[in-house]
This record gives structure tokens, C-alpha cells and sequence, in this order.
């Protein structure tokens, strides 16, 4: 058992949980149509086993060290292990790692310097620049203006999927949304088995209405909620966010998706929704409200996922050191 930190393990199994995508958004009484039933059906079979769902800084490198030594195909943000033959893990890692990514340069950036010095359009729906990544800000460039968090890269698959995801999604929350599910069903079906940190740790509900027929393990590691709320702040910063609004406790970090669809649920469609509708950076926080949502996912939300997610009528895995780690 790693020190400090709590394991959750629980069989993800069939349980009818349905994420609506842009369609169904539109449309809500057209869940999981039987064409889309037949298109899951025929998509390639996912090949991922385990979900490391704790929040970063909880010790989710030991957590890695250990799938990784246990001979699992993993990855923990962008690093891979035991990956060296399946190139399309890497490509659908960075996919997701793009997606993620894009949500802290709408957010931190306000609307005049997104259009001037990040490249998106005057409606903030498209991007404009050029396929690299503009110039992220640094001591130099406080005066004269940059684009915040959108940080360069030098890893040519990041390049592509940033760039992918800058023309695909601008700051568009629909187009966002209309998205995710493709990019998620990606990675689950790229040759990975196990997965650990954000993005993944920010979209588990989602893994389960892309695959809701495939089983799976969750993993929760943890950590002291006042020092979490400390640490995360000081060594991210404004590199992680959470919903803008109160999506229900610990859901607020760890089911972005459940987010986006309460901002479409509330909004009066007067206007194109943007990701910063939708999420907040986590500097923007206050201590107490980062304490309470980490507590909230920690005691309340991992277990409630874990006893949704068993099979019906079946008990929760335990092991030695009983249900929950």
C-alpha cells in the first residue's frame, strides 16, 4: 500500500449511464439511437483495464511506477511506458492531452487577448493562427501582452494534436463537447490498458458512457484535503480548472463533461457558450472551496462511482484492506 494514499478498486460494469453528445443535446429524447448502438458495435474493441482516477499530486507517479513495472501499457499525462511498439497510443494520448489543455487558454486569457494575441476569431468560435503554437507568456512579455498557458511544445504529436484542437474546437464549448466522446473512445481503444492523472482524472463519468459495456478498474489514489488545496495551487497553478458552477461536490474536478452539460442546461442560448462559461481556473478559487470539492470526491463521489459502476446486485471487490483501498 503506497503511503498517504488511498486505492479504490471497483469492476466497472454495465450500468446504463448515458452522456448525451451534441446531438442528443438537441435532441434529448433521442438517447443512444440504434445506429449509434451499431456504430459502438462495429468501432474497434478498447483495450484499457485500469482508471487511475485520483487528482494530481496524490501520488499518481507512484501509482504509474507501479503499472508500469507491472508490465501494463500506461500513461501518466504525456509519459508512456511499455508503449515502444504502439505509436497510436501516443498520437491518441496527445490527443487527449490537447483537449485538456485548450481549456486553461480560454480561461486564462480574456477575450481581447485571445482574439489579438492567441489567434482565435472575433466570435472566439475558430482559431486563425498558424499551426505552432503562438507565444506563451513569459516575464518578457507581461508588458506588451501574450497568450497565457498556451505553451510551446517541441514534441511534434503535441504540435499536431494542439494545433488539431486549436482549429477544431476554438473555445467553443458545443464544438468541444461534440468532440470529446471521439477523442475518449481514442484512447480507450489505442492499445492502452491504464491510464493515471488528468486529463483522465477530470472526465470519469465520460469513460464509462463511451464504453458502457466494457469492463474496467478504478484506481483512486488520495491525499490530505487542506494540503492538496495547497499543493496542487503551488506547483500547477493556473494549468488545472474545475466547473464554474456547483455540479455536484467532487464532480466539479472530476466530471467535466457532467459540467458542460449543466452550463447548456442553464444557459438561455442567447448567445455561442464558450469553455470559459463552463470552468475556472483553479488560482481563481479560494482555498477552502479547492478543500472541500478534493474532500467531497475523496469520501463521497469515489465510493458512489465505485457502488454505481459494480454490478447490480453484486458487492463492491473488496481487498485486505477492505471495499474502498
Amino acid at each position: 500500500m503506497l503511503s498517504g494514499t488511498a486505492l479504490l478498486l471497483a469492476t466497472l460494469v454495465p450500468c446504463g449511464v448515458v452522456v448525451a453528445s451534441e446531438d442528443l443535446i438537441a435532441n434529448e429524447s433521442r438517447n443512444f439511437s440504434e445506429a449509434s448502438r451499431a456504430a459502438r458495435q462495429k468501432a474497434p474493441a478498447p483495450t484499457l483495464k485500469l482508471l487511475a482516477g485520483g487528482q494530481g499530486t496524490t501520488a499518481t507517479h507512484a501509482m504509474f511506477t507501479i503499472m508500469c513495472d507491472a508490465g501494463l501499457t500506461a500513461c501518466h499525462y504525456k509519459q508512456c511506458c511499455n508503449a515502444e511498439d504502439l505509436p497510436e497510443i501516443a498520437k491518441a494520448n496527445a490527443r487527449f492531452i490537447a483537449l485538456y489543455r485548450l481549456v486553461p487558454v480560454c480561461i486564462n486569457n480574456d477575450e481581447e487577448s485571445l482574439r489579438r494575441f492567441c489567434g482565435f476569431t472575433d466570435d472566439l468560435q475558430g482559431y486563425q493562427g498558424g499551426p505552432d503554437v503562438p507565444v506563451f507568456c513569459s516575464q518578457r512579455h507581461l508588458r506588451g501582452g501574450c497568450c497565457r498557458k498556451l505553451i510551446n511544445e517541441t514534441n511534434p504529436l503535441m504540435i499536431e494534436a494542439m494545433a488539431e484542437a486549436l482549429h477544431g474546437f476554438g473555445c467553443s464549448l458545443d464544438k468541444y463537447m461534440a468532440s470529446l466522446h471521439d477523442v475518449v473512445r481514442g484512447v480507450m481503444t489505442s492499445g492502452v490498458e491504464a491510464l493515471v492523472d488528468v486529463p483522465t482524472a477530470s472526465f470519469l463519468p465520460t469513460f464509462r458512457a463511451v464504453a458502457p459495456d466494457h469492463p474496467l478498474r478504478l484506481i483512486m489514489t488520495t491525499r490530505e484535503p487542506t494540503t492538496w488545496a495547497t499543493k496542487r495551487i503551488e506547483e500547477h497553478g493556473a494549468a488545472d480548472f474545475m466547473c464554474a458552477i456547483d455540479n455536484g461536490g467532487g464532480r466539479r474536478l472530476a466530471d467535466m463533461e457532467g459540467c458542460m452539460k449543466a452550463v447548456v442546461d442553464q444557459s438561455r442560448g442567447d448567445r455561442p457558450l464558450l469553455l470559459s462559461d463552463a470552468f475556472q481556473s483553479l488560482p481563481n478559487t479560494t482555498h477552502d472551496e479547492r478543500r472541500d470539492v478534493i474532500q467531497s470526491l475523496q469520501d463521497a463521489l469515489a465510493p458512489e462511482l465505485a457502488q454505481r459502476m459494480a454490478a447490480p446486485g453484486s458487492p463492491v471487490p473488496e481487498s485486505r484492506y477492505g471495499p474502498w483501498f
